[in-house]
């Protein structure tokens, strides 16, 4: 079993909270993507990959509406991306009426 923290998108504090939840012993840390009350999840990740080296990185919920499926993985994979190897996305199909 994995145990994962979740944590909001705030580029200002995410390298720090990263390194902190990794010597902490969890697993990953998951920032959420609300496009309205928090930063971008994808800066906050890449900063936090530059703090960490084992740490799972991923967005807590992504809404499927708003960003195409392929929105996180083609930023976890730009060029120079450390978060990539350690990059979680994972999507559920809309519920049917």
């Amino acid at each position: 079993m994995q145990l994962w923290m979740t944590t909001v998108a705030a580029a200002r504090g995410a390298a720090r909270t990263a390194a902190e939840i990794e010597a902490a012993g969890w697993d990953g840390m998951l920032v959420v993507d609300s496009q309205n009350l928090s930063g971008d999840p994808y800066v906050a990740l890449a900063l936090a990959a530059t703090a960490t080296t084992r740490l799972g990185l991923g967005t807590g919920v992504t809404n499927s509406v708003t960003r195409t499926c392929t929105t996180p993985r083609r930023r976890a994979a730009s060029p120079g991306s450390r978060a990539a190897p350690r990059c979680q996305s994972r999507s559920r199909p809309a519920a049917r009426r």
